[in-house]
């Protein structure tokens, strides 16, 4: 293992009491000692495979960035035989500061890049920075890992078999825009090494750690699960859960490339490929792709008619079985979002879901922070004891969903919460109390709320056509009249001007 660079990269030593610290911190969140973080990568990297594992480390700011001799080399096949030299090393790293990643891939040799990767890979993964649960339509994850920051989590789904990585790639694609994740998953991807802390400041010196492990492991094609009766498919609806797999991906704006790749990895799909018949990939997009369009042009809450009911009683889940469908209450009460609102003070974008929810004919009117909404616990909150979300399995997913498929037309507003220059529409505008400025003047349609200690920067509207030109020779007098007197008082000759 090559660590040369680890006191110059590393300013700040700990004490031994903080090491103490750390340690008994550690102990507490693994009992085990490392074993958890052990366990984890050789349920990501097996023992059966080739190469290498990497562990990449570096100041906080640019680790996932870091230069390639701030790597360690581990070979797959030695993992436990080196773990303990190897997680000694990169604790003392952690405890001085640094930020230690691990490659989610094994490297075929001793490098940090894609080519370094092999073209195939059995584990999809993906990195959530909010606490929102997963789409019904996920598979639940094999693995996942706290990386520190409340909410903050990387999913993994280990995979049966190996695919390629373009169809691996096109896959966290779709996971990515269904579940409104980042878009990390590179071919040479690092993520934070559960047992260490983070040291972000956001994170507090949080720890990253492992939160839930399993053994399953599933077929590609499984990983995103197509919405339709909830029955179990009987030989020759195949057809149909592959049809509306590629209609809700289209609804999510997936590119149409990836929702090929995506479907093509499913059971029907590949038998057909084999039987050398590629018209069933086509014929299941031109079909799905069409009817989806069609789907777009209706109001919102048409795609839903079906499934969810709002009543008097509260809002119903329309249940198909065998022989029709089952009203299920969700709720005794009903609610729809009537404005998405995002705060926008120029580094991050804050959302918020104004709500009208109606309980035994009293209206109610009250805004939900959106990371807040999916969870649900804003219903006793906002509404008082006599609102409830009816107990069972999926209930309050199946509640959440009818609120959110059940409000049409939503206004999506956005407030902005900074002075500056800002771009909007691909058109730059000066953002101040009053609004915005751009080339043309005022610009209508920016909301713009400060802070109480800026409330008074506003700025006037932009002169009309009429009097720009006598503004401009005020200005330009003003300009010259102050430098000449500034040039009397240096020569004193006489000096005049003509504006």
């Amino acid at each position: 293992m090559q660590h040369e660079s680890i006191e110059v990269r590393v300013k700040h030593r700990e004490s031994d009491r903080q090491r103490v610290g750390h340690a008994r911190a550690t102990q507490e969140l693994f009992p085990n000692g490392s074993g958890m973080t052990l366990r984890f990568l050789r349920a990501l990297i097996p023992p059966s495979m080739t190469g290498f594992v990497e562990f990449r480390y570096g100041p906080e700011a640019d680790c996932k960035r870091a230069a390639l001799d701030d790597s360690v080399f581990v070979p797959v096949a030695r993992l436990e035989d080196e773990w303990s030299e190897c997680w000694s090393l990169l604790l003392d790293l952690n405890l001085k500061g640094a930020c230690v990643c691990y490659g989610v891939r094994p490297r075929l040799r001793k490098g940090g890049k894609g080519e370094d990767c092999g073209d195939t890979t059995d584990v999809l993964w993906l990195d959530m920075d909010h606490p929102r649960e997963l789409p019904a339509n996920v598979a639940r994850p094999s693995a996942a890992v706290a990386s520190g920051r409340p909410g903050h989590r990387h999913l993994f789904w280990f995979l049966r078999r190996a695919i390629p990585w373009a169809d691996a790639q096109a896959l966290m694609k779709a996971l990515a825009k269904l579940c409104d994740a980042d878009n990390s998953y590179g071919d040479s991807q690092v993520l934070r090494l559960p047992g260490l802390r983070n040291h972000k400041p956001e994170a507090g010196g949080a720890f990253c750690r492992v939160i839930e492990l399993r053994d399953d492991r599933y077929e590609p094609g499984d990983i995103i699960l197509p919405i339709v009766s909830g029955e179990k498919v009987k030989e020759g609806g195949r057809s149909v859960c592959d049809w509306a797999l590629v209609v809700q991906l289209a609804r999510h704006r997936v590119d149409a490339a990836v929702i090929r790749q995506v479907l093509t990895l499913r059971e029907k799909p590949q038998e057909e490929l084999r039987r050398g018949n590629g018209q069933y990939v086509d014929r299941t997009m031109k079909r799905a792709l069409a009817g989806a369009a069609a789907q777009s042009t209706q109001p919102a809450n048409m795609a839903a008619a079906d499934r969810y009911e709002a009543t008097p009683a509260g809002l119903f889940h329309l249940r198909r079985v065998k022989d029709g469908a089952v009203r299920v209450q969700l709720t005794n009460f009903t609610a729809k979002i009537t404005r998405d609102l995002a705060q926008d003070d120029g580094a991050e974008v804050q959302r918020a879901f104004e709500v009208e929810a109606l309980l035994n004919g009293r209206p109610c009117h009250f805004a939900v922070p959106a990371a807040q909404f999916a969870g649900m616990g804003w219903v006793s909150e906002r509404m008082g004891a006599g609102a409830i979300v009816l107990p069972g399995m999926g209930t309050k997913d199946h509640a959440r969903a009818a609120i959110q498929l059940l409000s049409a037309a939503v206004r999506e507003d956005r407030i902005y919460s900074h002075t500056g220059w800002r771009k909007i529409d691909d058109a730059w505008v000066y953002l101040h109390a009053g609004g915005g400025i751009g080339s043309g003047g005022r610009r209508p349609g920016v909301d713009v709320a400060l802070p109480s200690n800026l409330g008074g920067f506003e700025l006037p509207d932009p002169p009309s056509s009429d009097e720009l030109p006598r503004a401009l020779r005020v200005s330009v007098g003003t300009i010259i009249d102050g430098a000449l007197g500034t040039l009397v008082d240096v020569f004193p000759v006489s000096v005049s001007a003509r504006v």
